[in-house]
């Protein structure tokens, strides 16, 4: 990828953690501005200060629910303040059930959706108007 989102600036749902994380790490090397958000706090804080220790060194963490639309429309705000807009949206931000279909109810299956499906139109809903 050398060079090609060089200056660029990019906002990576659930970074604090696994694939994220090396999303967010990757992009760093190539000199991406990154802001990430993830409802795991201390660990997109973490990712955020390894990054500005080691790469680039303008990564910003924030906490917030990626199933929230006003949380979306804030979040992407703050990108806009701190890195002054955005190239890239990565929506990588997910859960699993962690059990059967049988043995999942409605509300855990609701909320899966949400982080897993709706958080993925709100952030291209909004990212687009930036």
């Amino acid at each position: 990828m050398t060079g090609r989102v060089e200056g660029k600036m990019a906002f990576v749902t659930g970074a604090a953690q696994g694939i994220g994380e090396a999303i967010a790490i990757m992009l760093a090397k190539e000199g991406q501005k990154l802001l990430f958000p993830d409802i795991n706090e201390e660990g997109a804080k973490e990712v955020s200060e390894k990054i500005n220790k080691d790469y680039s060194g303008s990564a910003y963490a924030i906490s917030w629910d990626v199933s929230s639309e006003a949380q979306w429309q804030n979040a992407l705000k703050q990108a806009e303040d701190s890195m002054g807009g955005l190239n890239i949206l990565i929506n990588n931000a997910g859960i699993g059930g962690g059990s059967t279909v049988e043995d999942t109810d409605y509300e855990t299956f609701q909320n899966i959706m949400k982080i897993d499906t709706d958080s993925v139109f709100l952030g291209c809903k909004y990212a687009f108007q930036l």
